[in-house]
């Protein structure tokens, strides 16, 4: 009895069942009930090759997420990452439909408006719930957990109110359904990633996801010898480029924190494709998101390493300047020429003779824009709330269905669907979440490596914040998924922190008093029994 418990201990039901029956037995049986089963499924879908598969692998998805839920979440980030949401005709992945409805793939199943990736993740959060119901697992609380739950009753509210003030279900639902995979990300990634290890792991599966991405957009552009022929105005994805521009920041995170690992030096080697991919990409947005990140990166520095990155910066800065002075009026689409005219396309605005697209977008955006400001202007202390229709006032193409729900500002979307009251709830909450990254990078965490990926989660939520002002960050699945992924690292981290302080008293009495909660920390961060960070 002693030896099958040792041999148990720390087992789902479902493994405790696989080893008590004997695995070679067992492994002899699924082979055969396989074989079985896939001639049947070929028989059943008259040889599409493509249905047996996707059956064949939603079994093993939901295997996976009963027995070994973390490797299925894996699975999912990485998947969500390497695949585009709206797959290029040119994509390597654009065959895989894990961001698409079911029923836009199969027609027979009409009723079915969610995505694999969704079925995925609910997969996972069920087999999580069966492992606490049945196990008794400790709860890992979320990063900002009580302002998360604030939000949370935010968005079902005014979910709720538009569909009082006449809104639809359904267009209400797609509005936050990436919101919603955020949710759920933060709350579930902390209940699977455990340990310093399990971190390692998951930031590697995101290396290895936007690796991918990087590796392929280079592909495409140097097949079209570096031009943007055929690549639709830039190459991969809108979000590609923010999220490829994170992963660089968090490359030069791990080398200024000195951390000789393996991740450091695999990213060392993708720095070379990320910045391609980045220009590849030709997106304006990823230049205020690289600003904001870096300047972060910065911010949670201590005092000695801000004067060191004060003084490189300043002979970047001038060198940067001087760039941009030499090609800011420069027509080329040259590889070199594009960083220069993007920044001034994004602060000048582009004129129609030298960039067509970005002159549309503009116009588009300013149209937009407008008429979001005259919702707020109307309804300002609730919003339309969700499901309700943009009141376009001035006329707009809008190219896609959900244009007159969705809005590219979805700063400003927000405030228009939910007034004053969700615009605070909107901008608290990711204020607290930066709080508490700020607060662990700054008080708890000492270790090198867990505080460069505390700096990832930070400059990504940053990333989410900027691209949200210019595009569909909320609403992008593969947006919210990095987003979820490294803020539920991130509360893995601060838990795993504040269980060795307190296994470790403090020195001071000061020191008790006055790293409690990370709102304490924020009013006196300098004061006396407040121990300054060294390099």
């Amino acid at each position: 009895m002693t030896v099958r418990h040792s041999l148990h201990a720390g087992a789902s039901p479902f493994q405790t069942a696989f080893l008590s029956f004997g695995k070679p037995a067992l492994i002899w049986i699924g082979l055969g009930l396989g074989s079985l089963l896939i001639a049947r499924l070929n028989l059943l879908f008259d040889g599409d090759v493509g249905a047996v598969i996707t059956v064949i692998g939603v079994t093993l998805i939901l295997g996976l997420s009963m027995l070994r839920p973390r490797i299925s979440l894996c699975v999912l980030v990485f998947l969500a990452l390497a695949i585009e949401q709206y797959p290029k005709e040119y994509g390597w992945t654009k065959d895989l439909y894990y961001h698409n409805n079911i029923n836009n793939t199969f027609r027979a199943l009409s009723g079915i408006s969610v995505t694999p990736l969704e079925v995925h993740l609910l997969l996972i959060v069920a087999g999580l719930l069966l492992s606490f119901l049945m196990l008794k697992e400790p709860r890992v609380p979320p990063i900002a957990a009580k302002p998360l739950l604030f939000y949370s009753s935010g968005i079902v509210f005014f979910v709720l109110y538009g569909l009082f003030r006449g809104g639809e279900f359904l267009p209400a639902l797609w509005e936050v359904r990436g919101i919603i995979l955020l949710v759920l990300l933060m709350v579930s990634v902390p209940q699977l990633i455990r340990t310093e290890a399990h971190v390692a792991q998951m930031i590697w599966v995101v290396i290895a996801g936007l690796g991918f991405r990087a590796i392929e957009v280079v592909y495409h552009y140097a097949n079209a010898n570096f031009t943007f022929v055929g690549g639709e105005g830039g190459w991969g994805s809108h979000e590609d480029a923010g999220m490829l521009g994170i992963l660089l920041v968090f490359t030069y995170a791990q080398r200024l924190h000195k951390i000789g690992q393996k991740q450091q030096l695999v990213l060392t080697l993708l720095v070379v494709p990320i910045i391609f991919a980045i220009l590849a990409a030709d997106r304006r947005t990823v230049y205020p998101v690289l600003f904001s990140a870096l300047v972060l990166v910065g911010v949670l520095q201590p005092p000695d390493v801000q004067r060191k990155l004060m003084r490189t910066t300043l002979k970047a800065g001038i060198v940067f300047a001087l760039y941009l002075g030499v090609f800011w009026n420069s027509r080329s689409d040259g590889i070199w020429v594009m960083p220069a005219r993007s920044i001034r396309e994004g602060i000048a605005g582009a004129d129609e003779a030298g960039a067509e697209e970005s002159f549309s977008s503009n116009l588009y955006r300013e149209a937009e824009n407008h008429d979001l400001a005259r919702m707020t202007r109307e309804r300002p202390l609730l919003g339309s709330g969700y499901g309700v229709k943009i009141d376009y006032y001035l006329p707009i193409p809008v190219g896609w269905e959900m244009g007159f729900y969705i809005p590219h500002n979805q700063l400003l979307g927000v405030f228009a669907k939910t007034g004053i009251v969700g615009f605070v709830i909107f901008i608290l909450f990711y204020l607290s979440v930066l709080a508490e990254i700020s607060y662990g990078f700054a008080v708890l965490v000492k270790d090198k490596y867990l505080r460069a990926v505390l700096v990832f989660a930070g400059v990504a939520l940053m990333n989410h914040l900027v691209y949200s002002f210019y595009d569909l960050a909320l609403f992008h699945y593969r947006c919210n998924v990095f987003l979820g992924a490294l803020l539920g690292v991130a509360a893995t981290i601060l838990a795993i922190e504040s269980e060795h302080k307190k296994s470790a008293p403090p020195t001071t009495p000061m020191e008790r008093k006055k790293y409690d909660t990370p709102a304490e920390w924020l009013l006196n961060p300098h004061e006396e029994g407040v121990p300054q960070l060294t390099a």
